[in-house]
């Protein structure tokens, strides 16, 4: 694994790692994974893992104003400077990986900000997302049990918590009313008549994404599929089971596998021994 520090837009630093896979496996195609809100990219050790065995290689990266080792605060975070920080990396990686097949997989509210970025880069072959939120204000008024996108800006609260970190509430909703962020209104307007491949895993049991939502999402777009897991909730990892075949199928779809059978797995212990030593890495440069 190699450490890469990128600049954005604004000037400012985004750190990567990224995983070569063996020249004897390679696929030719790569994977950018942009982590969940809150989720720091050593949290996607084993799908990297996942994706490097089966010659796939991987591009990861902490967001800006985010946690983890990119500049910023996570109080400051915008779908905006989310967006912004992911086309710096998906640029990157169609420099680094020229002729690889690319596919961008992104989880929770990060998926918001991919499907824009997979509209407006059309080098990138596919795109997955893990229960992926398709309605922003939706979401959040599930999980924080208000609509603030309905508040006025002078009574919105200081910060809103989410996914267990604070953000500043003014900055957030300001850039999600003005940039078109905040409904399923908007995610279809951002992907209508694509026509590259995508997939959007779902919980069926997720109480915090509208199944019908992501379904009238998926009639914009030629090529998708929506994979719904029995027994998940929001967060799929929480199912060992579910969450052994679904890693298994993301790597099909980057990979352009004809089926599962095809995908190798690490064992238990090199996905236990990785996970450790990318933990220890991102504290060591915290």
């Amino acid at each position: 694994m190699t450490g890469v520090d990128l600049t954005s837009a604004d000037g400012r630093r985004i750190h990567c790692w990224v995983n070569r896979a063996d020249p004897q496996v390679d696929m030719s195609a790569v994977a950018v994974v942009m982590p969940g809100f809150g989720h720091r990219m050593h949290q996607h050790s084993s799908l990297a893992l996942y994706l490097l065995v089966n010659g796939i290689s991987v591009v990861r990266f902490d967001s800006l104003d985010h946690l983890g080792l990119s500049d910023g605060d996570i109080e400051d975070f915008t779908l905006s400077t989310a967006l912004q920080g992911v086309r710096t990396v998906l640029d990157f990686a169609r420099d680094e990986f020229p002729a690889h097949g690319m596919t961008l997989v992104a989880t929770s509210l990060s998926a918001r900000v991919a499907l824009r970025a997979f509209a407006d880069c059309e080098f990138l072959a596919g795109l997955a997302t893990v229960s992926g939120v398709v309605d922003v204000a939706r979401t959040l008024e599930c999980a924080l049990g208000v609509d603030y996108s309905r508040v006025a800006e002078d009574q919105l609260p200081p910060k809103i918590r989410f996914e267990g970190s604070e953000v500043r509430a003014a900055p957030f909703y300001a850039d999600a009313r003005a940039s078109a962020w905040d409904s399923l209104a908007s995610s279809v307007a951002d992907i209508a008549g694509i026509t590259r491949p995508a997939r959007l895993y779902l919980g069926a049991d997720d109480a915090w994404i509208s199944l019908p939502d992501v379904q009238h999402l998926a009639a914009t777009i030629d090529a998708v599929d929506v994979v719904t897991i029995a027994g998940c909730g929001h967060d799929i990892g929480r199912n060992a089971q579910a969450s052994r075949w679904m890693l298994r199928d993301v790597v099909a779809f980057c990979g352009r596998s004809d089926g599962l059978h095809q995908v190798r797995e690490p064992s238990f212990s090199a996905m236990l021994e990785t996970g450790l030593q990318e933990r220890r890495k991102q504290r060591a440069r915290a």
